[in-house]
């Protein structure tokens, strides 16, 4: 697809159009699945796709800390708010953009105060030191979480000789565009 409408500057108008794309390069039908989990609610069912080779889909639940802001760092100055998500704990608590970041926890604030915050977890009492037009200031909130779901691809129980070929061929097809 990327050789003959990418690269040649042809763009799709919509799943339609990707959907016609597919079929003519491929001469298969690809409408039901196009309905079912492109345009359709249904969840694609993995397993059964990847079974083939030999592998399945693992999930795992992760929690993440929720700043709700985002810093920048450039050069040799301190972390600076960029974006304070709008309903946040850490719009209530009264961080604002242009807020230079000095400590988090009474750590200094440094290139890695993205990762200093994300050490805490959530559910912990985050103490930021900041300044504001030249004036320190002390906000304080508890970290939020964002759920995530991670996937993973691991081989079936008994993988058979056939499917390791099947996903040898598959890996290296796909290596080549």
């Amino acid at each position: 697809m990327n050789t003959h409408y990418a690269q040649q500057g042809k763009f799709f108008p919509d799943s339609d159009g990707v959907r016609d794309a597919a079929e003519k390069l491929t001469g298969a039908d690809f409408h039901e699945f196009f309905a079912d989990y492109v345009s359709g609610v249904r969840e694609i069912p993995w397993d059964s796709f990847f079974a083939y080779m030999g592998l399945r889909v693992s999930t795992v639940q992760a929690s993440f800390v929720h700043r709700g802001f985002d810093v920048v760092q450039k050069f040799d100055q301190p972390p600076t708010v960029v974006r304070v998500q709008p309903g946040s704990e850490a719009e209530r608590a009264g961080l604002k953009p242009d807020d230079i970041i000095v400590s988090v926890n009474g750590t200094a604030a440094g290139r890695d105060v993205e990762q200093l915050i994300e050490g805490l977890g959530p559910g912990t009492v985050l103490h930021l030191r900041i300044r504001r037009d030249g004036a320190p200031q002390e906000l304080q909130w508890t970290l939020g979480a964002r759920k995530m779901t991670i996937y993973r691809l691991l081989d079936v129980p008994g993988i058979t000789p056939e499917q390791r070929e099947a996903r040898r061929s598959w890996l290296y097809m796909n290596s080549n565009n």
